[in-house]
């Protein structure tokens, strides 16, 4: 991930988790293992006053903020992009979205992550191996 990638570089990353499970136990150790390197973590329920505060101090002594999630998930709780930049004018703000960005398309505001977007572009069937 690119957080992982900071970190292996030297940044400090932390990585703010819902307080509640998002996966299945057995997958957040598998792909923590790879992912989460690196990063400090801290649980947040960001639909709280309390959880928005405690991402706004974040913001707020951030350089590099990456997300995931459809505009409308970030607009829901108000990580949106003028909030952000409200907080820190210096941000840097990556937004990953499968499916999203200036161009819009039918899938505009669905999730996505990257063995969805390696499927859909023809990735997989061209280095992922037989059909068997």
């Amino acid at each position: 991930t690119v957080g992982s990638t900071l970190a292996r570089f030297g940044a400090q990353v932390t990585l703010v988790q819902p307080v509640g499970p998002s996966v299945e136990p057995w997958n957040a150790v598998v792909f923590g293992l790879h992912a989460q390197r690196g990063k400090e973590s801290v649980l947040l329920d960001l639909r709280s006053e309390q959880g928005q505060e405690g991402l706004w101090r974040l913001v707020a002594g951030a350089a590099v903020i990456t997300m995931n999630g459809t505009d409308q998930q970030l607009d829901a709780l108000g990580l949106n992009e003028a909030r952000l930049n409200e907080i820190n004018p210096r941000l840097i703000l990556v937004q990953l979205a499968a499916w999203g960005g200036p161009r819009r398309g039918p899938k505009s505001d669905h999730l996505g992550y990257v063995d969805l977007a390696q499927a859909a572009t023809g990735v997989l069937s061209r280095f992922g191996g037989g059909p068997e």
